[in-house]
């Protein structure tokens, strides 16, 4: 009995140890799964932290433009009400010098007829 007890327990512990050593191959195939995904995690991290910092620099970009483009905007609306402004100006000066040129010619023509009509009259 004590042989056939010995073969039972060394046939048990051989069992035991098979089943150690797959437990152990398990346990190492899931580590290595484990190691790769942080690996890939890291990596998605990484490349998440990249895009956002692209992001970020075309955003101070973009800011930027924007501020050229308001400026130059500003400066054409500058420049058109200048241009409004001086178009009224023009007008003014035209209807000035209009009625100095209409009060000059009647003034002419004014002191013609008055001529005329006193030589006429033999004044």
């Amino acid at each position: 009995m004590s042989d056939e007890g010995t073969k039972d327990i060394e046939r048990r512990v051989g069992i035991l140890e098979d089943k150690d050593r797959y437990n152990d191959s398990r346990f190492r195939s899931i580590e290595n799964t484990m190691k790769e995904d942080r690996k890939e995690i890291n990596e998605s991290i990484e490349k998440l932290h990249n895009s956002l910092k692209e992001i970020e620099k075309g955003q101070h970009t973009q800011e930027l433009t924007n501020m050229k483009m308001n400026y130059t905007l500003d400066s054409i609306n500058r420049e058109r009400e200048s241009e409004k402004q001086n178009k009224e100006e023009s007008k003014k000066q035209f209807n000035q010098l209009k009625w100095l040129i209409l009060g000059t010619i009647f003034s002419i023509i004014g002191t013609f007829v008055w001529t005329s009509i006193k030589m006429w009259l033999g004044m």
